[in-house]
């Protein structure tokens, strides 16, 4: 199979208009290397001008460099250095108007233990850490540039290994809020329960599968309703619609996809439905490929 070169995505606007060529505008150009890796994106608004321009480099297949470009102008750049087994030491990261933070990351064997921040000043900023058992991922804990705790994630496993439940802590004005979620004997999550910083129950997501072990059905409740989320898959397994609808059976949003024989994305047309809050859209994405 060919290689893929260039990808150039296209938006053809749909809202009360035909499909004419004035309806439409390229939104992404994005080029490949040799061996798959993005080298670089150009992101378009809607006047047909380039608005983000990113360049990627590598050496032996590792992004070393990454450039964001603005009005011709480098607003941000990162740089990176990797062991002789592919894992990142340190990431640079150079600010336009002078200075740079510096992350390191510490491995105990193949484990990230630690990804520590220094800034410009030297000052340790964020911080994240990892704690194992059994080389099995128990624990990772955050901490914001003031050394507060800012997230806790705890795991928790069956006899067999396999991963059962996740507790996500975070805090907010130092009051915790936790999202529990938990998985079948697959490693699938099946239910997400979220908990505002009084322990009330405020959000719960229950996510249903096909026999394929494809997610199909997710199913939201919070405050303000219920939300139903329905996935459609092709025979190759390309997920081909999403519909989602509301506790009446009102329809918010549609997607629907194709692909070809190769599972690649050729269009993607997108109906939002108009809102209290938000305007409706009606959009198609063409994706156009060089080899």
């Amino acid at each position: 199979m060919q290689a893929i070169k260039k990808i150039t995505i296209v938006r053809h606007n749909l809202m009360g208009n035909d499909e004419l060529s004035e309806n439409e505008n390229i939104v992404n150009e994005i080029f490949y290397d040799d061996h798959g890796n993005e080298t670089e994106r150009l992101n378009y608004n809607f006047g047909g001008e380039v608005e983000e321009h990113i360049i990627v480099k590598y050496d032996n297949n590792h992004a070393v460099e990454e450039r964001l470009e603005i009005g011709g102008e480098v607003t941000e750049r990162t740089t990176r250095t990797f062991d002789d087994k592919g894992k990142v030491l340190t990431e640079e990261r150079h600010y336009m108007e002078g200075g740079s933070d510096v992350i390191s990351f510490t491995y105990e064997g193949d484990n990230l233990v630690l990804k520590q921040v220094i800034d410009t000043d030297e000052e340790e900023g964020e911080k994240e850490i990892w704690e194992y058992e059994n080389n099995k991922l128990r624990r990772t804990v955050a901490y914001n540039l003031f050394g507060n705790l800012e997230s806790e994630k705890v795991y928790e496993y069956e006899d067999d290994g396999l991963l059962s439940e996740i507790t996500e802590t975070s805090f907010r004005d130092e009051l915790p809020e936790k999202t529990v979620s938990i998985f079948n004997e697959k490693g699938n999550l099946t239910v997400e329960k979220r908990y505002d910083n009084k322990g009330r129950l405020v959000a719960r997501t229950t996510v249903q599968y096909l026999e394929n072990g494809k997610p199909h059905l997710f199913e939201e409740e919070n405050v303000r309703g219920k939300k139903v989320t329905t996935l459609e898959y092709d025979e190759a397994g390309n997920n081909i619609t999403r519909e989602e609808n509301d506790q009446d059976g009102q329809r918010l949003s549609y997607v629907e996809r194709t692909f070809d024989e190769s599972g690649n994305m050729l269009s993607a047309e997108i109906v939002m439905e108009p809102s209290l809050q938000t305007p409706g859209q009606h959009y198609r994405l063409e994706y156009k490929y060089e080899y």
